[in-house]
């Protein structure tokens, strides 16, 4: 015990202040906190796409399409050193877990819009019920696929259907 107030005494705390440590709250990180807002807004608009004005679905599509197809053309070197920076300050600071929970929110976000633009597309919605019903009818014959390939031969599938 003796031990444990000389350190305390050399380091100049007292009970009070360790107590007072003992207690701090840690506060999420920005990427935490944003991320929970992304999916905030994700909710809303799951339960609210057609009860939004055309001019704010309108932005909604805009924005993600751009995060799904950015502009890599205005990608210069700071561009690339400032994200490697940052990188860096994320891996230093530990925030990688939050981080990837924000992207994950971002990516449902930008998955969310993309489902509503295809609910209020009602070509979409024949196409895709063709799309279905020929799948359901030829499953006998067909090879197992991975899910990345899957992905791809269903989005073909789609982009065939709306284009002719």
């Amino acid at each position: 015990m003796s031990t444990a107030v000389a350190i305390l005494e050399h380091y100049q705390l007292n009970f009070e202040q360790l107590d007072n440590i003992n207690r701090r709250v840690a506060y999420p990180s920005k990427f935490r906190i944003l991320g929970r807002n992304i999916n905030k807004a994700t909710q809303n608009i799951q339960e609210n796409w057609f009860d939004l004005s055309e001019g704010d679905r309108q932005k909604l599509r805009d924005i993600a399409y751009e995060l799904v197809e950015p502009d890599r053309d205005n990608i210069n070197l700071f561009d690339r050193a400032l994200a490697l920076f940052l990188v860096i300050i994320i891996k230093i600071t530990g925030q990688e877990k939050d981080l990837m929970y924000c992207v994950e929110a971002l990516d449902d976000f930008v998955d969310t819009i993309l489902d509503a633009i295809e609910r209020e597309d009602s070509s979409y919605q024949e196409t895709l019920s063709d799309i279905v019903e020929e799948v359901s009818s030829n499953l006998q014959g067909g090879e197992i696929i991975d899910a990345k390939r899957q992905r791809q031969w269903l989005r073909e599938l789609s982009d065939q259907g709306l284009v002719g």
